[in-house]
């Protein structure tokens, strides 16, 4: 038995078998059968929390009396290349059309945003001038980091609420869901990014092969994507179910990440692990594969304490705890 975390009630980890389910709210969720990296049908569910409501979606005064929409939240893991995954996929529009998180809210993570912008300029030789392109760049934080280091900046975030925050404030913002066609308009109205940021968004998309397919297009041809995404590693390691919600559609090691990359003519060429944020993340630097600089130094050590997929589908330190109030 391991203390519940966050108020968190009855939750259940079973392994492999006997996974107790109920089916998801009519209309609200929809089966997730195949893996979104590399597309095999064989998902081991591995983690189960039951029929939750949506996070950063609280209810209004008028809403009370209504019943609050809820889910299955449960994770299945591929056994072909590792990729951890909802069983469930929600609406998009009901999670990030009107955003509740704000980054800018947490110093730990405005001064995480200003080592991340002086990093990236540095690995992709950007310099004043150039651009940077930040996906879901929410209130702007990290773009205004961009501009404060001499860098011209566009952000797309579907959250309309928090696009027009960041654009009054100077952040210019496109009210938008990353795509192939969002990526060809910014490129039309601003040349290709030198610098392209996802943090905290690969996790919530879908359709991975529309997402990065679109950075593709966007990215210039010398020029360096920086992502960051919660660790699986770290997830299994420390136990964190509480981190599990509708939003968070896939639960990244390395090697899916570096798979889902070649598959689109991209290779991942660095990594770098951050314990101290968002309970474990790794920020992964990418470029064109033909032309992939030499910065290697951070992918064996990450790499060779990964979390396979036996690993992972005998869930978090091997155990298979009841947390209770």
């Amino acid at each position: 038995m391991i203390p519940a975390r966050n108020g968190c009630r009855d939750v259940h980890l079973l392994v492999f078998g006997g996974m107790k389910t109920a089916p998801a709210e009519a209309g609200l969720a929809r089966l997730h059968e195949r893996c979104r990296v590399c597309g095999a049908a064989n998902l081991v569910p591995y983690l189960d929390l039951g029929v939750t409501p949506l996070a950063n979606s609280y209810l209004t005064r008028q809403q009370l009396p209504e019943t609050e929409p809820a889910a299955e939240l449960a994770l299945q893991i591929c056994a072909a290349c590792g990729l951890s995954q909802l069983t469930r996929v929600v609406d998009r529009d009901l999670m990030f059309r009107n955003y509740l998180y704000v980054s800018s809210t947490t110093r730990t993570f405005r001064d995480h945003c200003a080592e991340l912008a002086a990093t990236a300029m540095s690995v992709a030789g950007a310099a004043a001038g150039d651009w940077a392109l930040d996906i879901a760049s929410n209130d702007g934080l990290l773009l205004s980091c961009f501009r404060d280091l001499g860098m011209r900046v566009f952000g797309v975030d579907p959250a309309r609420n928090l696009a027009a925050e960041a654009t009054v404030r100077g952040i210019p913002t496109v009210p938008e869901y990353w795509s192939r066609t969002v990526a060809q308009a910014a490129t039309d109205a601003h040349g290709r990014p030198r610098v392209v940021t996802a943090t905290n968004v690969l996790a919530h998309v879908d359709d991975l092969h529309e997402f990065t397919d679109a950075v593709k297009i966007a990215l210039a041809p010398r020029g360096v994507l920086v992502v960051e995404v919660p660790y699986l590693l770290d997830f299994i390691k420390q136990n964190e179910f509480d981190t599990v919600y509708h939003e968070h559609l896939s639960y990244f090691g390395v090697q899916p990440l570096s798979e889902l990359m070649r598959r689109h003519g991209l290779a991942l060429f660095d990594v770098e692990r951050f314990p101290e944020i968002h309970g474990g993340t790794i920020r992964v630097f990418v470029s064109r594969s033909e032309s992939a600089p030499a910065r290697t130094c951070g992918i064996s050590p990450i790499s060779s304490h990964g979390c396979d997929r036996k690993t992972a589908a005998s869930g978090p330190t091997g155990r298979a705890p009841r947390a209770t109030r």
